[in-house]
Order: structure tokens, then C-alpha cells, then sequence
């Protein structure tokens, strides 16, 4: 199913809630507008790749207000309503921090080819235990070595 989501079955959707700049210093507040779990994460000035802040995830709920707070010590907190995360210190070239949240959606080819695999599944099972029942009923004591199981003789002219 992965090699098929690449072609179009499901859209990835992204969403980054309270970027908060450690050079400005500026607390900053945002309000989760979609459900899910969300992480912190450190977006770096040398790559765009964004590193995540372990220990981080949390599941928010729409309208939880979220975002970051510096400490005079310097030190970042992260804030998930009214929890408050002390983080690691950040890498050297850190640009921002930010709640990050990432998540699929099937599209309607996605759907339409999920009722179709779930389908022909079926017809599958179908056909296996039709196929097996035939070949029970098909055999006899006959075909099993060539031995008359009923006479227990190899050649029964009864059962011919």
C-alpha cells in the first residue's frame, strides 16, 4: 500500500503552529486550529530539514492555545495550554522553534482503490473455499494411492 500512496491516494497535509525565534526573544502564542499530535521542532539556518525536540509530542485539540516562552536563564519553555515543557538547549545555528504536526488524508482515488482491494480481498476468500470444496468432494477413496479404502484392496472390482 506505500508504493501505491505515492501515486496519488493519500495528501499529506502539514500544519506549523507558533514560530518562535530565540534572537527575538519574543514570547509567542498561537491557537491549534486542527486536531493531532504535535511536536516541537528546531528549524536550523544551515538546512530545512526540522529536527525534533524529543519528548515533545502531545495530542492538542482544537482551540488549546500553544507556543513559547524564554526564560531569564535563556532556556526556551514550550507551552500546551497549561502545560509547560522546559526544552534542551537548541542547536547553535537554530533559526526557530515550532509545534509541528504532519498527517495523511486518503483522496478519492485512495478510497475507491481501498474498496476495491477490500473487494476483490473477498471474492478471493470466496473462490479459495469454493476451489477446496471442489477438490474434497471431487476425490474419493479411490484416488488416494490406489488403494479401496471401503474393501481395503488395491484393486476392488466393487468400486469401479
Amino acid at each position: 500500500m506505500a508504493a501505491v500512496m505515492g501515486f496519488g491516494c493519500a495528501t499529506v497535509h502539514t500544519e506549523k503552529v507558533a514560530r518562535f525565534s530565540p534572537a527575538a526573544a519574543d514570547e509567542k502564542r498561537a491557537t491549534v486550529e486542527m486536531p493531532g499530535v504535535y511536536k516541537v521542532r528546531w528549524r536550523r539556518a544551515s538546512t530545512d530539514a526540522l529536527s525534533p525536540v524529543h519528548g515533545t509530542s502531545r495530542y492538542l485539540t482544537v482551540g488549546t492555545t500553544v507556543g513559547f516562552e524564554q526564560q531569564t536563564d535563556g532556556a526556551i519553555v514550550a507551552v500546551a495550554g497549561d502545560e509547560r515543557i522546559r526544552l534542551p538547549a537548541g542547536p547553535s545555528d537554530a533559526k526557530y522553534v515550532m509545534w509541528h504536526s504532519t498527517w495523511e488524508e486518503r483522496t478519492e482515488l485512495g478510497e475507491g482503490l481501498a474498496d476495491f482491494a477490500d473487494g476483490a480481498g473477498k471474492v478471493l476468500i470466496v473462490a479459495s473455499v469454493v476451489g477446496l470444496l471442489f477438490v474434497i468432494w471431487t476425490l474419493d477413496d479411490r484416488d488416494v494411492g490406489g488403494v479401496c479404502h471401503k474393501h481395503r484392496r488395491h484393486d476392488c472390482r466393487r468400486c469401479r
